[in-house]
This record gives C-alpha cells, sequence and structure tokens, in this order.
C-alpha cells in the first residue's frame, strides 16, 4: 500500500494536470461569483433549470457552455475521455446516480458548490458535507472494489495521454479563461443595466466552457480516477489536487475580493442580511448592498443557513455512497 502510495503521490505527470485541471476550475468559480454575484453549484444550477427556477437564461447559458466545452476537449484533448465498457452494470450507473442526485438534494449542494467554494468560504456546515460525503464514498467504494470494476471495464482510450500536450492545453485555456473574464469585466464598467445583462450572459457562457474544460484537464471525465481517489485498496490522489489547486484560487479571491463588497454594501445600508430560503445551490439569501457585481446587475448570493442536521447528513450519505458506486 505505502510503495503505492508514495508512487502514486509523486507521479508530477498526474499531480500537474490536476492542479492545473483545480486552477481553472477555481478561476471560473471565485471569477464568477465576483463578476456575477452566483456561486458556482453545479447540481443547483442543473436542478434549478429542470424546476423552471427563477434564472433560467443563465443557467441554460451555463450548461451550453459546459457542454460546448467538452466538445472542445474532445477535438482538442481527446485524452481527457475514457468511455466505460458496456459490460459495467447498468444497475450500479442508475443507482449511482439516484444516489447522487438525491444526496445533492438533501444536502443543499455537490462538490462544487460545498467543496471548492463552501469550503472558500470558511463553511463549516459546507466542511461537515465534504468530510461526511467522503467518509461514505470512501467507505462504499473501498467496499464493493470500485477502482478495480472500473479498470476492468474501460473501453478504449480515444487518445494516449500526453504529458505535454496537458500541459500547454491547461495553460492556454486558463489564459483564455482569465483574459475573457478580465474583457467582459472591462466592458460592463461602462455599459447599460442591459448592456450588463447581456455580458453577464457571456460570462456564464465562458465560466461553462471553464468548468467543463477543467474537468478534462484534471481528469475527472475519467471515471476510474474518482473511484480510485475513494478505493483506499487502490489509492489514487488525483482528485485531492483537483480540489486543493480549485480551492488554492478560488478561496483568496472570495475573502479577498468578493466578501469585502458584500460586507461593505451590508455596513453601507445598514441593516443585516435578508435570507430568502436556506440553501447553497441558488439565490439562497441577499444583502442588501450598494456594491453590485462587477459585471452582473443582481446582488450577491449569500448563503446564510449554517445549519448542521440529520438531513445534512444524510445527503451526505447518499452522496457519498453513490459517487463510490
Amino acid at each position: 500500500f505505502f510503495s503505492h502510495f508514495k508512487m502514486e503521490l509523486f507521479d508530477i505527470n498526474k499531480i500537474l494536470p490536476a492542479l492545473l485541471g483545480g486552477g481553472i476550475l477555481g478561476t471560473a468559480a471565485g471569477l464568477r461569483y465576483l463578476c456575477n454575484g452566483r456561486i458556482l453549484g453545479i447540481s443547483g444550477i442543473y436542478g434549478g433549470l429542470l424546476r423552471g427556477e427563477q434564472g433560467t437564461s443563465w443557467r441554460f447559458t451555463f450548461t451550453a457552455g459546459m457542454l460546448l466545452g467538452g466538445l472542445i476537449l474532445r477535438n482538442s484533448m481527446p485524452s481527457a475521455f475514457y468511455p466505460i465498457s458496456g459490460d459495467f452494470p447498468l444497475s450500479r450507473l442508475i443507482g449511482g446516480g439516484l444516489l447522487v442526485g438525491t444526496g445533492a438534494s438533501l444536502g443543499s449542494g455537490c462538490t462544487s458548490g460545498h467543496g471548492v467554494m463552501g469550503l472558500s468560504r470558511l463553511s463549516v456546515r459546507s466542511l461537515v458535507y465534504v468530510c461526511t460525503f467522503m467518509a461514505a464514498g470512501a467507505v462504499v467504494a473501498t467496499s464493493v472494489g470500485s477502482a478495480v470494476a472500473l479498470t476492468k471495464n474501460l473501453g478504449p482510450s480515444s487518445s494516449p495521454s500526453n504529458a505535454q500536450e496537458t500541459l500547454e492545453f491547461s495553460l492556454k485555456s486558463l489564459t483564455a479563461v482569465a483574459v475573457s473574464f478580465f474583457g467582459l469585466t472591462m466592458a460592463a464598467q461602462s455599459g447599460s443595466p442591459s448592456v450588463r445583462e447581456g455580458l453577464a450572459l457571456a460570462l456564464e457562457l465562458v465560466s461553462g466552457i471553464a468548468t467543463g474544460l477543467a474537468l478534462g484537464v484534471g481528469g475527472m471525465l475519467q471515471a476510474k480516477n474518482v473511484a480510485a481517489f475513494l478505493d483506499l485498496r487502490h489509492w489514487d490522489p488525483t482528485l485531492m489536487f483537483v480540489m486543493g489547486g480549485a480551492i488554492m484560487v478560488a478561496l483568496p479571491v472570495v475573502q479577498l475580493a468578493v466578501m469585502p463588497r458584500i460586507n461593505a454594501g451590508a455596513a453601507k445600508e445598514n441593516e443585516p442580511l435578508v435570507a430568502s430560503s436556506t440553501n447553497d445551490k441558488g439565490p439562497s439569501a441577499e444583502a442588501p448592498t450598494e456594491k453590485m457585481p462587477l459585471v452582473a446587475t443582481n446582488k450577491y448570493v449569500v448563503v446564510t443557513n449554517t445549519t448542521i442536521d440529520a438531513k445534512l447528513i444524510l445527503g451526505g450519505v447518499l452522496f457519498g455512497a453513490g459517487w463510490g458506486l
């Protein structure tokens, strides 16, 4: 176990893409919050879109961006995809998906909403949820041997992985994302409200593309990497570096750029935060703030729910169990 642990932990060909993928994700998540005032929670975005909640246009645009990011990956970095063959039990895939969806709903978030943005907001509630689903996922994946099961049922790779190509593509992607955010933000400073809303939608598209690219670069589109992170008998730390890289970028953006704007706005109005709902997936509470996001004209989303209850824990257990399958 320890020789395997040491070999995998210091495999720079896996660590570097994971960190870069995490860096792209953290850049998109942090700057999206700063510029559009919305917390990146992918399960909440999709769930809200399916339920027809307010904000259909930006939810649809973000989702379209993720699909476009996948198309870019397919053409520019096909090694990001490693399909599972038809021999893998369909019932296991369906069961895992249902558990993940139910857990995300009960726990009001997923690896992006709680794991990246929640921890970047220094939320204790998110920390408890993340620890719960990680522990549950590890128990299930280790018990059923998910890493071996997935490895045995992998289809042929569409293209061999090339570390140099991955590095070049990652740096180009990160540069393109940063430049796009900067350009849209500068254009919004002198724009009318209607222009700013149009630019905000463009920023959602860029955020979606960046998220899709980040998952591919970091190796998260390969199910075996997720399973191996949770399966302690065949442990692979790739996912740890993806999430760590994302938090290293998103946390300073949230704490040093977003929170001061929110706090300054609340103090200016001399009013407490007014909660409209209590979940981590969408607009949950809004501060009466004078300082709007840098691009969008809506107020910043501020999560005020700090409750740690049985529903949160159950959600984490179910989410982790589905992940582990």
